[in-house]
């Protein structure tokens, strides 16, 4: 089950820069945020999509959210389609009762990997 608890340790064990690395983006490092071009939208010149731990922000085309969000625009799927992915990229027992085990460890990998092995 998706309850605030679960999302709240997601969050923790997958911050939001970490997620865009692991879909193959490369935001860089600007101190307490970092950044990369939005990829919501067409972007030029210099990059404005913010990435910080726990949320985005496009000062571009104005999209903003949590990683939930980010998972779910980028591949066009629900929301709770969106926490399962996750859970399983961040190598989560994915069942519904024991969704995050506190303390365990978390092995990011990328969803393209996942998806190959289903």
């Amino acid at each position: 089950m998706m309850t605030s608890e679960h999302i709240a340790e997601l969050k923790r064990r997958l911050p939001l820069p970490r997620y865009f690395m692991a879909m193959g983006y490369e935001p860089k490092s600007k101190g307490k945020y970092f950044l990369m071009h939005c990829p919501f939208s067409i972007e030029y010149g210099r990059p404005r999509f913010r990435i910080y731990l726990e949320s985005f922000e496009c000062r571009g085309c104005g999209k903003r959210g949590d990683l939930l969000d980010a998972h779910q625009e980028l591949e066009g799927m629900r929301r709770e389609q969106a926490y399962e992915d996750l859970c399983s990229m961040a190598g989560f027992n994915n069942s519904r009762s024991t969704a995050l085990i506190p303390g365990a460890p978390v092995d990011i990998t990328t969803l393209r990997e996942i998806r190959r092995s289903r």
